[in-house]
């Protein structure tokens, strides 16, 4: 009976020991792709506001899981047209870098933090947090996430 509490306390040890410094796991060729796909994505359309760059990233029915955009290369397009008039030049890194990357098999997710003004007081701002998810396949982009929500009517 000792030596079975021995070995469960070894394994729980040993599991935490992972838990408090998580090692970081090599990925595969594929997945190296998959991320530099959403990379290059976010560089040069997210981050520069190219709506016409989308086209190399982006299927023209990519499923969008964000409420406020249509589905589709064309949806992204026409909504993020009207806001973006002008692209900005895409630098050689994204900027901001994400916090975190997660990596696994065909989905890549980043998350970035952000200065958010403080409701109370504008002269302030929060620490909060956005990320976008993408599916990857063959090389483009066929779905994306991100924690929009509808915009509150004003009264």
């Amino acid at each position: 009976m000792k030596s079975k509490t021995f070995i469960a306390a070894a394994a729980c040890a040993a599991l935490l020991s992972t838990l408090a410094a998580p090692q970081a796991m090599a990925l595969t060729k594929q997945e190296e792709a998959n991320l530099k796909v959403a990379s290059d994505f976010t560089r040069e359309v997210l981050q520069a506001r190219n709506v016409a760059a989308a086209s190399k990233y982006y299927t023209a029915d990519m499923k969008q899981h964000n409420p406020n955009v249509p589905s589709g290369l064309q949806g992204f397009q026409d909504f993020f047209g009207k806001m973006w008039k002008t692209p900005n030049p895409v630098k050689a890194e994204m900027d901001p870098k994400p916090e975190e990357i997660v990596v696994q098999g065909d989905i890549v997710m980043m998350m970035f933090k952000r200065a958010t003004p403080e409701p109370t007081d504008p002269t302030k701002t929060y620490e909060t947090f956005w990320w976008d998810m993408f599916r990857i396949k063959d090389g483009k982009i066929v779905e994306h996430w991100d924690p929009a929500v509808k915009p509150v009517p004003k009264p």
